[in-house]
């Protein structure tokens, strides 16, 4: 009976709306007529054309379960709010993207982004960096007052 498996799916996840996020999550990225995956294909400039990259936007990388969470997040109180993601599904990348929608809403104001291990560090700094072109400070020892008082994100731990 599918109603009894469906039941089953949603006591698993919570409701329906999770189900049908980690539904769209394991789904294949779309493909273009000859078979290639639009992430894959790269378009290269006609002859005469400028060699310029079109300004990207990041969050047009995320999934559509992790614009999902970063939505939830915005709606929500920010100061308030946890999302949940199994291992692999991009909490970095969602978290990433609230301090970046949070930054631009509040430029002046500042994040900081507490890691269990220094790993996680240097994951978001990654991320922040690479995805989201903005810097932050790597809080792994002592500090500078100036320093902290530059920085926007503060990536710091309470594990050695």
């Amino acid at each position: 009976s599918s109603s009894s498996s469906s039941s089953a799916a949603v006591a698993s996840f919570g409701s329906q709306r999770e189900a049908a996020l980690w539904k769209a999550w394991k789904q294949e990225p779309e493909s273009d007529n000859n078979g290639r995956f639009d992430f894959l294909v790269q378009q290269l400039p006609k002859d005469g054309e400028a060699d310029m990259e079109e300004p990207r936007d990041p969050f047009s990388t995320l999934r559509p379960y992790q614009r999902a969470a970063l939505e939830a997040v915005v709606s929500a109180n920010p100061s308030n709010c946890c999302v949940v993601l199994p291992c692999g599904a991009g909490k970095t990348k969602v978290g990433s993207s609230v301090v970046a929608e949070y930054l631009m809403e509040n430029p002046t104001g500042c994040v900081m982004v507490l890691c269990l291990r220094r790993e996680g560090i240097r994951q978001w700094g990654r991320e922040l960096q690479e995805v989201w072109e903005v810097p932050s400070l790597e809080a792994t020892g002592q500090i500078l007052e100036e320093e902290l008082r530059a920085s926007n994100i503060i990536l710091a731990t309470y594990h050695r």
